[in-house]
């Protein structure tokens, strides 16, 4: 008690933060100005008076034909070019993600057979360009009068005649095979990146091989896997416009199909160009409203378990 008293009468003399009493005046004490970047501002104003001399150029530059672009933004033929744009991207960006996930699979088996033909799917898709790729299998029946399906040496289950395949087929396959070559690294590198202490702890508590991927290895792998995924799909949203090479009628083949007629090539790709911008906007606004989900969830569960003490870390 005397040890105490003598401490907290040396500390009343000397005088503690926020005491009046101990002589010191609070108005007094330094203030922290903040750090004026005048070379960031500078840039900033340059940025900003370029962009509105841009958009100012844009607006008041005849030879963009706004009235055109207004009259055929909503026309039926764009709107339908536009639906079977998401169409195609939907459907092939969701094959392609289930095939890619069973690549990535084969490339972590303990199989060798199984991590030779994964590596060799990645590196045949990878290697050709999608344009490529579409035309090769736009032309198949070039090559194949059917194609079968069953096992290979035995009489196949079923026969797909190559003269029968539409051009939003060929388009689904063709984009379906070059999206899962690429995502299935990104899965494969995501699934990588757990804490191998993770899947150790699971196989501790004797969860199986589905009930850790659903519970311990996919909440992890997501939240690495989902920018890149997410590109991904961008990417596919814009490069759909390649199938008017096969006469699909997307967003750019309905606009080519209608400035062929009017002769209106730049207001009419402006069109195109404020209709990619409008999808893309929202792809990139999902994005970032899944991302801020995602980590408010992980914050959540970390102040849920809260502080670990020395006792309960020991054991104690």
């Amino acid at each position: 008690m005397e040890t105490q008293r003598g401490v907290s009468g040396t500390i009343d003399q000397i005088g503690g933060p926020g005491r009046p009493e101990a002589g010191r005046d609070a108005d007094s004490a330094p203030r922290l100005v903040p750090r004026r970047h005048y070379l960031r501002w500078a840039l900033g104003l340059i940025v900003t008076v370029y962009v509105v001399a841009i958009v100012v150029s844009f607006v008041t530059n005849e030879k963009f034909n706004w009235v055109v672009v207004g009259r055929y933004l909503f026309d039926p033929m764009v709107l339908a070019g536009l639906g079977n744009t998401l169409l195609l991207t939907v459907v092939s960006m969701t094959a392609g993600l289930i095939l890619g996930y069973l690549v990535a699979e084969m490339a972590l088996s303990d199989s060798t057979l199984l991590r030779a033909a994964s590596v060799t799917f990645v590196w045949v898709f990878r290697s050709l360009p999608l344009l490529v790729l579409l035309l090769l299998l736009y032309n198949v029946g070039a090559l194949y009068d059917v194609i079968p399906i069953g096992l290979p040496f035995i009489p196949p289950i079923l026969t797909l005649p190559t003269s029968g395949l539409s051009a939003f087929a060929v388009a689904i396959i063709a984009f379906s095979l070059h999206e899962a070559a690429y995502s299935s690294e990104i899965i494969r590198a995501s699934i990588q990146s757990v804490p191998r202490g993770q899947l150790e702890a699971a196989r501790a508590l004797g969860m199986t091989r589905g009930r850790t991927m659903r519970r311990v290895i996919f909440p992890s792998a997501i939240r690495v896997a989902l920018p890149p995924l997410m590109n991904q799909i961008i990417m596919m949203l814009k490069g759909t416009a390649i199938v008017a090479f096969i006469a699909f009628p997307d967003l750019l083949f309905s606009i080519q199909r209608i400035y062929t007629v009017n002769y209106e090539v730049m207001p009419l790709l402006i069109v195109a160009s404020i209709w990619y911008f409008i999808i893309v906007s929202v792809a990139t606004v999902l994005q970032r409203s899944v991302e801020h989900r995602m980590a408010r969830v992980t914050r959540r569960r970390g102040a849920a378990a809260g502080p670990v003490s020395v006792g309960k870390a020991r054991g104690q």
